[in-house]
């Protein structure tokens, strides 16, 4: 059950928003998958509340304002299986998000992320990101609490 919503919710808010993002849509995955992570750990008699809270942070994300609009070739089901950026290497494709981030090439930085998740294991990515990560964070620890939640919320 955990699992199947955490599918659809994902989908919904893995939609980015044509509007300028706010603390609420930035941390908007984070508190999923932190909730989801917790719906393991409720009583049952809780469970349908926080999965009622799950869904409203989805509802709420989507009224943030229409998505971005797709080009062709930006399909989510293409998305989730990028053209091979000529390795299948964890520790080339790693590096080359990170390069793009250092960049700020925004575009690069999705087409890479998009490469390394469909090539590796959620449990890869703490030990492939989190070094080259954390120096860039400064006061934000969005990337490390995701590398944190996301092995301990998939299947």
């Amino acid at each position: 059950m955990a699992a199947e919503l955490l599918d659809r919710v994902a989908a919904r808010i893995a939609v980015p928003r044509a509007a300028e993002a706010d603390s609420f849509v930035l941390h908007a995955p984070l508190e999923v998958l932190a909730r989801i992570r917790l719906l393991g750990m409720a009583a049952a008699p809780d469970q349908a509340a926080i999965e009622d809270r799950i869904c409203r942070v989805a509802d709420t994300y989507e009224s943030w304002g229409p998505a971005i609009p797709t080009t062709p070739g930006d399909e989510a089901d293409e998305a989730a299986t990028p053209d091979s950026p000529g390795t299948d290497d964890p520790v080339v494709l790693a590096a080359d998000l990170v390069q793009a981030i250092d960049a700020g090439d925004l575009d690069g930085t999705d087409a890479a992320a998009r490469a390394l998740v469909a090539r590796v294991e959620p449990e890869s990515l703490p030990r492939l990101l989190a070094e080259p990560l954390a120096p860039r964070l400064g006061a934000a620890a969005h990337a490390p609490i995701f590398l944190h939640l996301l092995p301990r919320t998939t299947r």
